[in-house]
């Protein structure tokens, strides 16, 4: 399935396959929460593709804009039916996906989502704390997603730029993308992207940058002789 990012897809081997969940995580300021909602606004406009977008922390106000200046208008495809934002408690979407209320599954069904942001993860630490419980929310989650055939994109913050712990988050979904905004000589922040898992697909390894502007957004990947196509 396409994400409609331009070189993104490319990494991804053409993007991720239907069904399957994307963690996508870095350090505040690395674009990380941007990139989850692009990734929902091409569904709409390039695959007709309704979305969810799930946040705990931001006031939808503080969402609209932040997407409006990256050029993505969330309040007109609410409009059209297409998108849907939820402000609530890390609890209540917990309920929703265990039957405890009708709250997530009625917007699934309503708007025929295919696209899902939960913003962030990180949030679920308030209802438990240790890692054993919030692996069995999260499979609880991601697994009754992955049976409706929709694409789970789960942000999460990193404390640390340069953080290498592989989290147990990354064992539960299907792909993992680390991003990253870091200085580079000259003195100057670049964002930068790492795929750092895939099941079932190819992806190309390395670390690509990546720009996020009022335009859009846009991967540039870097290749190496192994990733291109072989000439007979």
């Amino acid at each position: 399935m396409p994400k409609g990012i331009p070189g993104l897809d490319l990494l991804l081997d053409g993007g991720l396959l239907r069904g399957n969940s994307l963690l996508l995580e870095g350090p505040p300021g690395s674009g990380k929460s941007t990139f989850a909602v692009r990734i929902l606004h091409e569904g709409v406009i390039r695959y007709k593709e309704p979305g969810l977008l799930i946040t705990f922390e931001e006031f939808p106000k503080q969402v609209y804009a932040e997407a409006m200046s990256y050029g993505v208008d969330l309040r007109l495809m609410e409009d059209a039916g297409k998108l849907r934002l939820v402000w609530t408690t890390p609890q209540r979407i917990l309920e929703g996906f265990t039957g405890k209320n009708n709250l997530i599954d009625k917007i699934i069904l309503e708007l025929g989502v295919r696209r899902l942001v939960i913003d962030s993860i990180t949030h679920f630490k308030r209802i438990t704390s240790s890692d054993v419980g919030l692996r069995e929310l999260l499979l609880k989650i991601l697994n009754n997603l992955k049976l409706r055939g929709i694409n789970a994109i789960l942000v999460k913050e990193l404390e640390k730029q340069h953080d290498q712990t592989i989290a147990f988050e990354e064992y539960l979904v299907d792909a993992s993308i680390r991003v990253y905004n870091a200085p580079v000589p000259g003195g100057e922040n670049r964002r930068f992207l790492e795929v750092r898992k895939t099941r079932g697909q190819h992806h190309i390894s390395g670390k690509h940058p990546f720009w996020l502007g009022g335009s859009g957004l846009a991967v540039y990947p870097r290749l190496s002789p192994a990733n291109l196509p072989r000439v007979s």
